[in-house]
């Protein structure tokens, strides 16, 4: 048995692996394809409304006013100025704008008939077929 012992690293004999080899080799997987890079969905940024805002020394905001209301917003600054005696400034304000209501889409009906309308009526007044009248006891 000391003899059969292997050195480290060395091979072992042919008939000792013949016997361990003897099971079916399996087959050899097939490599896979490389993975297809994938699209990212680009974000569409929100809309944006630009408004001028009415900004006290503690860049707290006090009101805000359309872009077309310049004037209007610097007559507000000069105000509070004039009546609290402290510092306010117009600054840009970007909001997103809000998101029209969906509009309510009715279909026309087409035009009634008289003959359709009468049509109608008969089929209301009339059981549905196929069914008895329930009676109560």
């Amino acid at each position: 048995m000391a003899a059969e012992k292997l050195k480290k690293g060395a091979k072992a004999p042919a008939a000792a692996t013949a016997v361990a080899t003897d099971a079916p080799a399996k087959p050899a997987k097939a490599p896979r394809p490389p993975a297809k890079p994938r699209k990212k969905k680009e974000k569409i940024p929100p809309r944006l409304v630009v408004r001028w805002g009415v900004f006290d020394g503690m860049m707290k905001q006090v009101a805000v006013f359309d872009y077309r209301d310049r004037a209007a917003a610097d007559t507000k600054v000069a105000e509070l100025v004039a009546k609290k005696g402290t510092v306010h400034f117009l600054q840009v304000v970007k909001e997103p704008m809000p998101e029209p209501p969906p509009a309510a889409e009715e279909t026309p009906l087409p035009p009634a008939t008289p003959a359709a309308a009468s049509v109608a009526v008969v089929a209301k007044s009339r059981p549905a077929a196929g069914r008895k009248a329930s009676a109560k006891k």
